[in-house]
């Protein structure tokens, strides 16, 4: 065949598959919405119906695996636990999570111990609002069931700030590596200054009246400056978590809140490198458990890269692949914060004023099962998504930044392991 024949022939064909395409009905997104569901729920601690055998397939061979949550629901924890649960045989024996560095230390002692749970309380009793998420029944048995179900094996990373009520636990840290005389005498002084700032914090049931809140950054560098002459390396890293955390919890609320978003995202990829850093670390398959926020590829909800992005790129630049899951109630009961000190069993609804964030997935919400668990898989909508004309750029970011959307109606709360204490 000549050549000219050869290349009009090619031609042609190229521009019967266009006029097809343009032929071909647009995609509507109600329609593939339903297309994607399946149902999925946790039955004896397993991942059980049709969405189950979706969830394997998608993530048997994966390296990173992320799940981003709504706090506060018995649900959520449990059906990490069973997700966990199905990924071990995949070679999967580290959970990283929203917790600061020095404390999973302590996470990982407890889990490894029958009795670890009762010196989890006294630590709580001591140092309350120190532990984040993982001081609740449900999430304290999905780490506690994760160790069992590795053989022991379990790592536990925290790689995010230390909570709001910290100082404490981590000046009283310092004060354990017997420093020299002019560190001990600064952190007498803070030491007292954390007691009234405690008080004052719990009396009002305001967390921005803590140390962590309240003290001065200058007081803070003191102490690390007389820690480099006469402390150790621990006492100097229990510092800087201090000076790291006690940055992003003074601009949390205020003017500068998208900068302090930005550090604690910068803080999350600086300890996940730390981790990573180790020999034979980047080996690991590594399983993420955060808020929903922090786990999408590319620019979040609050506009900001953060950790779930960094392991995208990270999963890119090796050849691995990556997982996101985003896991949340649609409506029922769950734990809030309800001041220092302080839980509160709160009803709710994804349709509420307080959750208007989600108001984007209510296509979702509306299109799921008329009982159980839902799971979409997001995949198939990148295919041709231009072409359903989807304006809201949070359905969009929603679609790029997460693979699949986990639905759970009727959720209940989750308690605390010791309701006297926060």
């Amino acid at each position: 065949m000549k050549l000219v024949t050869l290349l009009g022939l090619m031609l042609f064909l190229g521009g019967a598959q266009v006029c097809a395409a343009a032929d071909a009905p647009k995609p509507t997104p109600a329609q593939r919405i339903l297309d994607s569901r399946s149902a999925i729920t946790v039955e004896g601690g397993q991942l059980a119906g049709t969405g189950a055998g979706v969830l394997h397939d998608a993530t048997q061979h994966a390296d990173y695996v992320l799940l981003g949550e709504d706090h506060g629901t018995a649900e959520i924890p449990r059906f990490a636990d069973a997700l966990f649960t199905s990924l071990v045989p995949s070679g999967f024996q580290t959970a990283v999570v929203e917790t600061g560095p020095e404390l999973s230390t302590q996470l990982q002692k407890w889990i490894a111990q029958p009795a670890g749970v009762k010196q989890f309380v006294a630590f709580e009793s001591r140092f309350p609002a120190t532990t984040a998420f993982f001081s609740w029944r449900d999430e304290y048995a999905f780490l506690r069931h994760a160790y069992t179900v590795t053989g022991g094996k379990l790592q536990v990373w925290g790689i995010d700030q230390e909570l709001m009520g910290a100082s404490g636990f981590l000046l009283t840290s310092i004060q354990a590596e017997n420093p020299g005389p002019r560190s001990r005498a600064l952190l007498a002084a803070l030491l007292q200054e954390n007691v009234k700032a405690d008080a004052a914090a719990y009396k009002s049931g305001d967390p921005s009246a803590t140390l962590m809140m309240t003290v001065s950054r200058d007081k803070l560098t003191a102490l690390r400056a007389s820690l480099q002459t006469d402390g150790t390396p621990a006492a100097l890293r229990f510092a800087d978590a201090l000076l790291a955390s006690r940055d992003i919890y003074v601009n949390c609320c205020n003017a500068l809140a998208t900068q302090s978003n930005r550090d604690r995202a910068h803080l999350m990829k600086r300890n996940l490198a730390t981790y990573l850093a180790a020999p034979g670390a980047t080996r690991k398959k590594l399983f993420f458990k955060f808020g929903e926020e922090h786990l999408y590829r590319g620019f979040n909800v609050v506009r900001n890269n953060d950790i779930g992005n960094y392991v995208a790129e990270i999963a890119d630049a090796a050849g691995k692949s990556d997982v996101h899951i985003l896991a949340l109630g649609t409506g029922g009961e769950q734990i809030k914060f309800a001041g220092m000190g302080h839980w509160t069993h709160a009803t709710y609804s994804i349709s509420d004023d307080e959750h208007v964030r989600f108001k984007y997935l209510m296509p979702f919400v509306d299109a799921a099962l008329p009982t159980g668990w839902t799971l979409f898989d997001l995949r198939p909508f990148r295919t041709r998504f231009n072409a359903m004309q989807i304006a809201d750029k949070d359905f969009e970011r929603l679609v790029w930044g997460y693979d699949f959307l986990l639905l759970i109606p009727n959720t209940t709360s989750d308690d605390p392991l010791d309701p006297s204490v926060f």
